[in-house]
């Protein structure tokens, strides 16, 4: 009997290894195999506006693919190599399959057609002729009564009540322009109040240090984010020559840092925009969750979300 339990046991804790090693495995893969993305983007007079973006992960086997084409747009997701079009055409026929399945209704049981067909259709119509007369009886009665009610109401009567009606709004209007101009002076008080706060809780110390420590991180980030290969071309032109020319030297600072395999054509006669381009790049999770890490332990920024939360509630 021990045996028996010791196996079972030695049976368990390999299963529990399995899974504590499966489970390494997928947080390893997310914090260091990149999701790589791919862009490319064309215009010219022929073709027009096209563009695809491709994110990839594990190799392939989640890839997401977005695209624009002739003023249209799509979206694609393959898992395991297999699109989600396909699984879901594979669910839609196994559905198919149930529904031929053929449901035995028992003897005895009549269903809801076969008793409204047993009925007699003169039967129906006569209940529906007698249905409707009634009705209009009833609603020529309601209208006679309506009729005499208000016959009784003399004109006399009317005015008075219409004087008395506007009597009565002239009288109540100052009481109500007192409390509009209250109901403003209150909110006007209170933006003022929240602009205050405001402007106290952004020149505060910390506020500053936490918003240097959010800039740094990101920094970071988006220089780890941008693109390692760029490939291709520009060719522009605006119809102001001296702006064409800023913005060649303003690319001229970041195209050094892609070599030589990025060429901007500037054109300064013609307003124009075409070119074709390729950008790769990859994401690393560690990257993502070493930023966030640095933000959680900041002691600024804790700081200034307990503020944030007190001054707001």
């Amino acid at each position: 009997m021990l045996h028996i339990i010791f196996v079972i046991l030695k049976i368990l804790g390999i299963l529990i290894l399995i899974l504590l090693s499966l489970l390494l495995l997928i947080l390893l893969s997310i914090l260091f195999v990149p999701v790589a993305y791919r862009i490319k983007g064309s215009k010219n007079a022929e073709s027009g506006l096209q563009g695809q973006v491709i994110l990839g992960w594990m190799f392939g086997l989640i890839r997401v693919a977005a695209a624009y084409k002739d003023g249209t747009s799509s979206i694609k997701v393959h898992l395991l190599g297999i699109s989600l079009e396909t699984y879901k055409k594979i669910g839609q026929k196994l559905k198919r399959k149930k529904k031929h399945s053929k449901k035995v209704v028992p003897e005895g049981k009549k269903t809801l057609e076969e008793s409204a067909a047993e009925q007699n259709p003169e039967d129906i119509l006569h209940q529906s002729k007698e249905e409707d007369s009634r009705t209009g009886e009833g609603a020529r009665d309601g209208e006679e009564k309506k009729s005499q009610e208000n016959e009784k109401l003399s004109a006399l009567q009317l005015f008075f009540q219409k004087i008395s009606r506007l009597i009565g709004k002239l009288i109540r209007l100052p009481s109500r322009i007192i409390q509009r101009i209250k109901k403003i002076q209150l909110t006007l008080r209170r933006i003022y109040d929240k602009i205050r706060q405001w402007k106290k809780f952004l020149r505060d110390e910390n506020t500053k240090e936490a918003f240097r420590c959010l800039k740094e991180n990101a920094g970071d980030l988006i220089r780890h984010m941008l693109p390692r290969k760029v490939k291709g071309y520009v060719r522009y032109g605006f119809d102001d020559p001296a702006l064409t020319g800023q913005t060649l030297g303003a690319v001229s600072m970041i195209l050094p840092l892609y070599k030589s395999g990025f060429q901007v054509i500037p054109v300064f006669d013609e307003e124009i925009l075409e070119g074709d381009v390729l950008l790769k790049g990859r994401i690393f999770g560690f990257v993502l969750l070493k930023a966030a890490w640095r933000v959680y332990r900041s002691q600024s920024v804790k700081k200034t979300i307990r503020k944030f939360q007190h001054k707001e509630a």
